[in-house]
């Protein structure tokens, strides 16, 4: 099974050398086994996830900027996360690569992460109030060139979403 989708056709050239610049260039998809949901330091949900985590490149009709669309397809966690999530920006930070939407000053209930973003990256937008299923933020864990893990950050309420 190829978790990655177009990412390692053979006529492909490395984009930078690593996973960073083939996400970066040709976004990935992911079939995660399972799924644990964590508010207040507990997983407070688990079970098996059923459907393929697809990340796109494109530009937004809105900002004519880049951004990064993640699109989930399993039907039970629909609640938990929006079936189609944007993220402003894409960078590598702490062994992990990392998307994110970053708003300057107003937004429904900031929290820590959202604050240490804002002062590491700066703001990415002026205001987004967030979704109760809408991550502000999506991790990406490697394994050398293998995808591992990916979680969803969210401040409405505060809680992570690990797909693995």
């Amino acid at each position: 099974m190829n978790i990655f989708g177009n990412l390692f056709k053979p006529s492909q050239e490395k984009s930078e050398g690593d996973l960073f610049g083939k996400i970066k260039k040709s976004g990935f998809s992911f079939i995660p086994s399972n799924y644990e949901i964590w508010m207040a330091g507990r997983c407070i949900k688990s079970g098996n996830a059923y459907g393929e985590i697809v990340a796109e490149i494109m530009k937004s009709e809105i900002t004519k900027k880049m951004i990064f669309q993640i699109s989930f397809s399993d039907e039970e966690l629909r609640n938990d996360i929006a079936p189609l999530n944007e993220f402003d920006i894409f960078f590598k930070s702490s062994g992990r690569y990392m998307m994110v939407t970053i708003p300057s000053n107003k937004t429904n209930n900031d929290c820590i992460g959202l604050s240490s973003l804002r002062l590491m990256k700066g703001a990415t937008r002026n205001q987004k109030l967030f979704d109760l299923n809408e991550p502000f933020g999506c991790s990406i864990f490697s394994t050398g060139e293998k995808l591992s893990k990916i979680s969803f950050a969210f401040n409405n309420p505060e809680k992570l979403i690990e797909f693995i």
